[in-house]
């Protein structure tokens, strides 16, 4: 007995690396068609310090984090930062305004293929669907804070940048305003930061070779049967007559 509860203390770590090995990220959602338009965004699985006043820092900053993941680089998209300085507000810096009516975009999944919310409306409404805690590999983070610089509105807070009062973060665990609107912290600390793609297109799956196969045998059964000549069917009266 004492024998076996030393075997499963010494293979219990390699299932739980096996587990951790086999998560990725879902970048086309279950439930889309060809052809559907979609986002994605995720939490960024490192940290930085909030002290830079230009938006551009935390743009290149997610989309660096979503490149270094080959599948998110495969998509050839452009991330941007869910966060607001005095000068830009997130709803801009992200193309997620839903203004003016009618624009109401597109969904937005998180990369473990749950849906974080069905379009820019339903974004800056005060809430979100599930909780905003997948990182960029696909992974759940919780019990972290996230900077934004923003409020439930998608408008400037208490901006990235502002190195006296500190800056507004959000917390990933919740699903009502508080998801980008929660405590504050000095800049200089380190926090994640949330990342949304650039609109993308579910892809139309491209023909098997099976049915490639298939048609091209069909077109060359009809090109033959058109080029045979109508000469070489024996006329049936023209062959009595010769007898």
């Amino acid at each position: 007995m004492r024998r076996r509860w030393i075997l499963a203390f010494l293979v219990a770590p390699l299932f739980a690396l096996a587990g951790e090995s086999r998560a990725v990220p879902i970048t086309v959602p279950t439930g889309l068609s060809p052809g559907d338009h979609y986002r994605l965004a995720f939490i960024t699985s490192t940290t930085r310090d909030a002290t830079s006043s230009n938006i551009a820092d935390y743009n290149s900053f997610v989309d660096g984090v979503a490149n270094g993941v080959a599948q998110l680089a495969a998509l050839g998209t452009t991330w941007t930062a869910i966060g607001s300085t005095a000068s830009v507000n997130a709803r801009t810096n992200t193309s997620t305004d839903p203004r003016p009516p009618g624009s109401t975009g597109v969904p937005i999944f998180l990369l473990n293929d749950t849906k974080l919310v069905d379009d820019y409306d339903d974004l800056w409404d005060g809430s979100i669907d599930v909780a905003f805690e997948v990182d960029e590999s696909g992974t759940v983070r919780t019990f972290t804070s996230v900077w934004s610089g923003t409020n439930g509105s998608g408008l400037v807070s208490i901006p990235l940048g502002n190195t006296f009062g500190g800056t507004n973060t959000g917390n990933p665990s919740a699903t009502f305003v508080a998801w980008i609107a929660s405590f504050t912290f000095l800049s200089v600390s380190s926090h994640r930061f949330y990342a949304i793609s650039d609109v993308l297109t579910v892809p139309v799956p491209e023909p098997s070779t099976a049915l490639l196969l298939a048609a091209g045998l069909a077109a060359l059964a009809v090109h033959r049967r058109l080029k045979s000549p109508v000469g070489n069917v024996p006329n049936r009266a023209s062959t009595r007559l010769a007898r």
